[in-house]
């Protein structure tokens, strides 16, 4: 038997939530995923699953995209978006990525019926190969080869919690 609380809970709305990761190596590039099932470049992430933490599935993600087991750093966004004729409204969380080493770098698998390929990519191609959501994420958590802390965008909007 649910309490009260419980079943007051479950009768809100929920919400998708994606999460990924940021990674950025000593020239200042971008590490970029191309899925099977669309035109458009991603970073290394997905949706978060029941259960589980932003953070979690981020690590998951790169795991299971990648073949790495990382440590994830802290989170440098979070963004809203409102549903539109192709998506539901969702949440995006990006986490910084450690820099990878060599032997990190020649070990990544592709799950090959998800990702075709992957690539560094200077910020200019990485920006005009990812979506434009992605990248607007992308060019407000990322300066050079260091990150914001803690963006929050909405739709068109930016703000940080830098202080």
């Amino acid at each position: 038997m649910t309490s009260g609380r419980r079943d007051f809970h479950e009768s809100l709305p929920s919400k998708r939530i994606g999460a990924g990761v940021v990674f950025v190596d000593s020239a200042r590039r971008v590490l970029l995923v191309h899925p099977t099932y669309k035109p458009t470049w991603e970073l290394p992430g997905g949706a978060v699953e029941d259960q589980e933490s932003p953070r979690a599935a981020a690590q998951r993600e790169v795991r299971e995209e990648l073949g790495l087991e990382i440590d994830i750093g802290p989170m440098i966004c979070v963004d809203y978006n409102a549903s539109t004729t192709d998506y539901l409204e969702r949440l995006m969380f990006l986490f910084a990525g450690p820099k990878l080493t060599a032997r990190q770098e020649a070990s990544i698998r592709l799950p090959h019926n998800e990702l075709s390929e992957w690539r560094w990519c200077n910020m200019n191609d990485a920006l005009s190969l990812l979506a434009d959501r992605v990248s607007r994420r992308l060019a407000t958590c990322v300066d050079g080869d260091s990150f914001s802390t803690g963006a929050y965008l909405e739709e068109q909007t930016a703000t940080t919690t830098d202080d």
